[in-house]
């Protein structure tokens, strides 16, 4: 199912489209965080104690992030496709120069707030501070295809290596280098995560060629009823979602369960 959404602008009216899947994915990835931090809440404050980071619980963890990172890559091909159609190349990179500095920059705030709160383990470079960073790295990878297949592969494997070393010094923080003593709440560096953005911008190409489904028939009609249209809703409202939900779980538990 395609929903389509009408813009007037200065250069007159012109059609946006989303695609309905790419909404609920994030939606359901949305959801699947929002239920990590659940348990995650309830084993930091001490009230079911759990190893949320291996196991079963670190591959739910990866498999959020690796969903969000993908799709943050798929997406921005959908744009790139849609200004090439409206000869609007410079306007989206002004746009997602916007939206870049806007992740990263609530990503600064859960900084300060996390520095406040837990200043043992603040969070440095999280997940916000890596999608802001990908926004604008990524678009000098747009006009690529299968390469970036490749390259992702590549900068993945060599972060699993870079993350095996540990070096002397801070600077090196938001690469993948790790220095001793590090700890934090949520780390997600460039390397592996920027290799899982540029698969995403390969799967977007393959699957959305020139911002057209290419498999009509595997992207079956998204079915209706409150469960797909609430998945949709978060996963177009993901950053506002992000930004309230730990301290709403981290309320309500300390209310009614501490």
């Amino acid at each position: 199912m395609r929903i389509k959404a009408f813009k007037d602008s200065e250069a007159g009216s012109r059609v946006t489209e989303r695609y309905q899947e790419i909404d609920v994915l994030r939606g359901l990835a949305i959801f699947g965080m929002i239920v990590f931090h659940f348990f995650f809440d309830l084993d930091f404050l001490g009230i079911a104690e759990r190893e949320m980071y291996a196991g079963g619980w670190g591959i739910f963890q990866k498999a959020i992030a690796t969903t969000f990172l993908l799709l943050v890559g798929v997406s921005l091909t959908l744009s790139y496709a849609r200004a090439q159609k409206h000869h609007a190349i410079p306007s989206l990179f002004a746009k997602y120069g916007k939206r870049a500095l806007r992740v990263f920059g609530c990503g600064l705030l859960i900084t300060l707030v996390t520095y406040l709160l837990y200043p043992q383990q603040y969070i440095v470079f999280g997940i916000l501070h890596m999608i802001g960073v990908s926004i604008l790295l990524a678009l000098a990878f747009l006009s690529l295809y299968w390469l970036n297949l490749v390259l992702g592969i590549v900068l993945i494997y060599f972060g699993t290596v870079v993350q095996q070393n540990i070096v002397q010094t801070k600077a090196l923080l938001w690469l993948g280098f790790v220095y001793p003593g590090f700890t934090t709440l949520d780390y997600y560096p460039l390397l592996p995560w920027f290799g899982v953005v540029l698969v995403g911008l390969f799967l977007g190409k393959y699957f959305y060629p020139r911002g057209e489904k290419r498999y009509k028939s595997v992207f079956a009609p998204i079915p209706t009823g409150w469960i797909p249209k609430l998945l949709s809703w978060m996963g177009r409202r993901s950053l506002v979602i992000y930004l309230v939900h730990q301290p709403i779980l981290v309320g309500l538990l300390l209310v009614f369960v501490v």
